[in-house]
């Protein structure tokens, strides 16, 4: 069973051997009829090899070829072209390339039919009759075209002004003039070089490592940032400190106020000595206000004395210890009671 699908799949296929390329179609009927005959009716492959290409891709490139044979036969001939180079990349096959040449060459593309026709010829599926017509048709393009032969490191691709994408050795063509060729590599990025082609000239390319930049290499991530901590200590005085110092302030304004109490007594014994001796009204007065003083002063500096004496001898609690943390974008302040 597997030899026999092998043999189906890699058949030459007979492609309009009769036909003139040259000629404008007549029927799409008799040119789809004539350009098929055959290929790709069997599985796809997915190389020149024996493995078969997986049924999605074989179905996609089934499908891009019927969508080719259908726009031929709408003689839209650049669409054509676009859904036979699509079936060729899913499923790469001289058939659908052939099919791709033909219909750049009826849309007036001449570059992009040799290029088709030389990746058809890198392929396997034509017969030998469409094989040399695909060789007749290279020929007598490119002498119109400017012709680039590019060799280079294998798995290396190229592109010529955004043309077919197509792996090294490679021929690619171009209308006379300056081009821009899109350098491939497997593992760097994309390179381009301006090229120059000249009518009915071939121009040999060789590329090397330097033709290509090197993979840039992502500098190192930075390390995440370092977090620091940062305890702030603020040696505060305890409470009792405080309240000893105000009640030894508290005291000392209590004993001065005793003091002026006895002065103040001293001043109303020597006014009553003088009334008992006058006997007048206003020495009277004079005494009794100077008794009177000395009472308040009295009182007033044993209150201040006693409340100072309280701040001073009164226990104190074990002291506060407030610390702050500082974090990445936090600041936090502790406090302990």
């Amino acid at each position: 069973m597997g030899s026999r699908r092998y043999a189906r799949q890699s058949r030459s296929v007979p492609l309009c051997g009769a036909a003139s390329l040259g000629a404008t179609f007549v029927g799409a009927a008799t040119l789809v009829g004539a350009l098929l005959g055959g290929a790709l009716a069997g599985t796809a492959t997915a190389s020149a090899g024996d493995t078969p290409a997986p049924p999605a891709v074989a179905s996609e490139a089934r499908q891009q070829y019927d969508a080719g044979t259908r726009a031929i036969a709408e003689r839209r001939f650049l669409e054509a072209a676009i859904h036979f180079e699509a079936a060729g990349t899913h499923a790469p096959h001289g058939a659908a390339y052939y099919m791709a040449a033909i219909a750049w060459e009826q849309g007036s593309r001449p570059d992009r039919a040799a290029d088709a026709y030389a990746r058809a010829l890198q392929l396997p599926g034509l017969d030998e009759v469409a094989n040399e017509r695909a060789k007749d048709r290279i020929r007598e393009l490119e002498k119109l075209l400017g012709t680039l032969a590019v060799t280079g490191p294998d798995g290396w691709r190229v592109q010529l002004d955004g043309q077919l994408d197509v792996p090294l050795p490679a021929r690619v063509h171009g209308l006379p003039g300056l081009h821009s060729l899109h350098i491939q590599p497997p593992d760097r990025p994309v390179a381009k070089r301006e090229v120059s082609l000249t009518a009915a000239s071939t121009t040999e390319l060789s590329l090397t490592d330097a033709d290509a930049p090197a993979a840039k290499v992502e500098p190192a991530p930075p390390p995440p940032p370092r977090v620091v901590r940062v305890e702030v200590v603020r040696e505060v005085p305890p409470p009792g400190n405080t309240r000893r110092i105000v009640g030894a302030g508290v005291v000392g304004l209590g004993v001065a106020t005793l003091g002026a109490a006895i002065v103040t007594g001293v001043a109303a014994l020597d006014a009553r000595d003088a009334y008992q001796v006058s006997r007048t009204r206003a020495e009277y007065d004079h005494v009794r206000t100077l008794q009177t003083v000395t009472n308040v002063l009295w009182i007033t500096g044993a209150a201040i004395s006693i409340g100072g004496g309280a701040l001073l001898l009164w226990p104190s609690k074990p002291s506060a210890r407030p610390s702050a943390k500082i974090g990445p974008g936090s600041v936090a302040l502790e406090v302990g009671f």
